[in-house]
């Protein structure tokens, strides 16, 4: 059952892109353990993530989209490192058996590999009591003089960037949650006034959120173009002020995001419609889940990094400034400078009581 389950829906799906990949895969799926090679004067980096139903994603998430995002989640770490991919194994846990789901999981899973060029050479499925839980580790490499983009290398005075919209994916989460009648959370909002936002969000930017949420694009070639250029890295998954604070603290600095920069990048998304402000900051500054790329740079490579960003269709905008102080801190329209509260977002853990 198990075997006739892997050829059917993961074997023989993906074996035209393991053969393309020849010769860095040895050995794929079929064997105790895959055997990859990577390129001369490479080094191979790895990354695993575990997703588990209500924590990460509804139980009646959408199988394409789900098979997508668990691949994209992991390939948005290579990213973060300015890596290639090379392949990744799958691990599954099935509470039950449907074949119809699995095509449709294996479906998204291949549309994201085959975009992104990652092989599947090899995983494990397994029964478990409820739920469903996927387990990916993907790996990559990168030139062996390429530092990885070390959370500790920013550098004073350097330019923080992001791809994509900040807090866009977060947006999409409140727009599932309203859909499903849950509980609406974006500190400080009240529920209704939540609702009163969610429901004068135009039709193209709730249409972009739940793209966001559900299929994000990691920018992986953008990602590795920006070897000789970015200083530090790491991809926007927990929300943009806490996960720009690990580069902060790593480089015994400080992250200053200016409110005008965050202001922009949502007016463009929003366009002519009138927006509140006050709510894209929350989002912008709260975000998670959207697998983009946060990262800095000196300001002398602007142009580059602009040209970069238009040669491989990325919207990339800075966003702020690396300070002596630190800490994260927000510099208002009127120049004010405070404080940010560091957080991360717990992805979908308001879902289930807590048993902390």
């Amino acid at each position: 059952m198990e075997f006739d389950l892997i050829r059917t829906h993961f074997a023989l799906p993906f074996q035209h892109l393991a053969d393309a990949s020849h010769p860095r895969i040895i050995r794929g799926i079929g064997d105790d353990c895959a055997r990859l090679r990577p390129d001369d004067g490479q080094v191979m980096v790895i990354s695993t993530d575990l997703l588990e139903s209500g924590i990460h994603f509804f139980d009646d998430a959408s199988a394409f989209e789900l098979g997508w995002k668990s691949l994209a989640v992991n390939l948005s770490d290579l990213a973060a490192c300015g890596a290639e991919p090379l392949g990744f194994v799958l691990g599954l846990g099935l509470s039950s058996v449907c074949h119809d789901w699995l095509s449709g999981f294996s479906r998204g899973l291949l549309a994201a590999a085959q975009e992104y060029n990652c092989p599947l050479v090899g995983g494990d499925t397994t029964r478990r009591q409820s739920g469903l839980g996927i387990s990916i580790t993907v790996m990559g490499q990168h030139p062996a003089s390429h530092q990885g983009y070390d959370r500790a290398a920013a550098q004073l005075a350097d330019r923080v960037w992001v791809t994509g919209v900040p807090g866009l994916a977060r947006l999409g989460l409140l727009l599932e949650c309203q859909s499903r009648g849950l509980p609406l959370s974006l500190p400080p909002f009240s529920q209704e006034h939540l609702l009163a936002l969610l429901n004068s969000t135009p039709a193209l930017v709730r249409s972009k959120a739940l793209d966001a949420l559900h299929k994000p694009r990691p920018p992986l070639q953008f990602s590795m173009a920006l070897r000789p250029i970015v200083h530090a890295a790491l991809d926007l998954s927990d929300g943009m002020t806490g996960d720009l604070a690990h580069i902060a603290s790593a480089s015994k600095l400080g992250i200053e995001l200016e409110e005008d920069a965050l202001d922009c990048v949502w007016q463009q998304v929003w366009g002519d419609s009138k927006l509140d402000f006050a709510f894209s900051r929350a989002l912008a500054l709260s975000g998670g889940d959207d697998y983009q790329l946060a990262f800095c740079a000196q300001e002398t490579r602007s142009e580059e990094i602009q040209w970069l960003g238009s040669r491989h269709q990325v919207q990339v905008t800075p966003i702020g400034r690396v300070c002596s102080s630190e800490g994260m801190f927000f510099r208002s329209l009127n120049g004010n400078v405070r404080p940010l509260a560091i957080g991360s977002f717990a992805h979908f853990a308001f879902l289930k009581p807590s048993h902390d």
